[in-house]
């Protein structure tokens, strides 16, 4: 089977990066982006999950429980299970009836991310799913709500494995890497 590659699209020009190069690329935009002026914090991460990744642009200002909600909504949410972050030891969480821990999933990102740092996410603490989510720099610039979607990967190119030559159907995901 050939290996698969992710491409993404920048939400600032439209023009497609493989993923090697998203990260330096979106780093250009936001850089110009950037005004000392502005007290507004907000914070590069990227996201990757096998062959799949995020680039978001997240408010400084807001709750990690809003982060937690993005990334349930466009990846992980199938029936409610419990999520939560780490952060070099610390625990960030919701506890068994959903509400946060001693306001845990309330504290502002701002007071927990610094430029550089790896967090690690972990949706259903039962088959967890984790990601590890990576601060790539903070910026002076006023975002919108919570969390811009800046680059996500394109739909992968899986063929059909009976006729390799249309785009598959159905995707088995115990057995795709199997070829």
């Amino acid at each position: 089977m050939e290996e698969l590659k992710s491409e993404g699209k920048c939400v600032y020009c439209d023009k497609v990066y493989q993923r090697a190069g998203i990260t330096r690329h979106l780093s250009s935009h936001l850089k110009e982006l950037h005004d000392p002026k502005t007290k507004a914090k907000a914070f590069h991460l990227q996201i990757p999950a096998g062959e799949m990744f995020l680039h978001l642009l997240v408010n400084g200002k807001k709750p990690l429980a809003d982060l937690d909600a993005f990334l349930r909504a466009i990846w992980l949410e199938c029936c409610g299970h419990l999520s939560g972050f780490q952060v070099k030891g610390q625990r960030y969480d919701w506890d068994d009836e959903g509400m946060s821990d001693d306001d845990e999933m309330d504290k502002i990102m701002s007071k927990v991310f610094t430029k550089g740092m790896v967090l690690q996410y972990d949706y259903d603490y039962g088959s967890t799913t984790q990601l590890e989510i990576k601060v790539v720099n903070e910026y002076n610039i006023a975002v919108r709500g919570a969390v811009k979607l800046l680059s996500r990967n394109e739909p992968l190119p899986i063929l059909c494995h009976s006729c390799n030559k249309k785009p598959a159907v159905e995707i088995c995901s115990i057995h795709i890497y199997d070829g």
